[in-house]
């Protein structure tokens, strides 16, 4: 995977992208990838976590989307 987040980081800079946000949510994911480990995920208590989480994540993105839309709508 780490040879796959290189290429994609080289065609970003030769099309111009900006990776900054790609860099930080990688090695976010990371970190939080190394603090909760595979077994922890698996317990009931922290399954709830993780789908508070993930709404919280699905109300950012729909809130997101909206924005976007007003902002071209009113443009």
């Amino acid at each position: 995977m780490f040879k796959w987040a290189i290429f994609a980081f080289v065609f970003g800079l030769m099309v111009g992208a900006d990776n900054a946000g790609h860099l930080g949510g990688g090695l976010g994911g990371a970190v939080f990838g190394l603090l909760l480990p595979m077994g922890v995920r698996r317990q009931g208590h922290v399954s709830k976590i993780f789908n508070l989480l993930a709404a919280l994540c699905v109300a950012a993105i729909v809130g997101s989307l909206a924005l976007l839309a007003f902002s071209i709508i009113s443009g």
